[in-house]
């Protein structure tokens, strides 16, 4: 029997999204970048025993995003051993919108109201998903988004008898009830921020 294979998916304005709500609620990580090396392979460990091995996170991010910058500690993919497992995609245009610091401050029930920064960004990510479980590449798909636009790939996903997972940075943030109730299982890691953020806390004093 062949060993299932799973896929891990970020929807990359989620991710500015998460991690600019990670800064307001955590003073000692404001400002800090979240190094994508270990949050992939934090993700990766916790769900391979759900998914089988995980082949790769592809993250979808708007072409030219300054935020992959300002928010992302990215190691260079050219350096030998800098890069394991995870993918840059950029794929989406920008279009006019409220921005996401404005929307967030809305109770999540109005966020799918409002036009989206990313055009493009979605699609491509539902494609590929389904493109690799209707081959037979992957069994299960991970996901980090917060949109109910994604509920519709989720269904499908399921009719081609792929498992749904969901991943959170932190629990204060809630995501879409109607996604977590369509999903395998959903986790967290709250505890992992510290990691994520490249911080040490200072030791207490005794």
């Amino acid at each position: 029997m062949a060993t299932e294979r799973g896929i891990q998916v970020v929807d990359g304005s989620h991710l500015f999204a998460s991690i600019s709500r990670v800064w307001r609620d955590h003073e000692e990580l404001k400002g800090r970048k979240l190094k994508i090396d270990v949050f992939t392979q934090v993700i990766h460990q916790f769900w391979t025993p759900y998914t089988g091995p995980t082949i790769r996170s592809i993250y979808y991010f708007k072409k030219g995003d300054a935020r992959l910058k300002t928010m992302l500690d990215i190691p260079s993919s050219r350096s030998p051993d800098q890069k394991s497992h995870w993918q840059i995609n950029e794929c989406a245009q920008s279009v006019t919108s409220i921005p996401d610091t404005e929307i967030q401050k809305l109770d999540p029930k109005y966020h799918d109201l409002f036009h989206k920064a990313e055009k493009g960004l979605d699609m491509e990510l539902a494609c590929d998903a389904l493109q690799l479980v209707a081959d037979r590449r992957i069994d299960s798909v991970g996901f980090l988004v917060n949109d109910r636009d994604y509920i519709p790939l989720f269904k499908a996903l399921q009719r081609l008898g792929a498992n749904t997972y969901i991943t959170g940075l932190d629990a204060k943030h809630p995501i879409q009830k109607d996604l977590v109730d369509l999903a395998d299982l959903y986790h967290t890691f709250e505890s992992n921020l510290n990691n994520f953020f490249d911080y040490t806390p200072a030791p207490t004093q005794t």
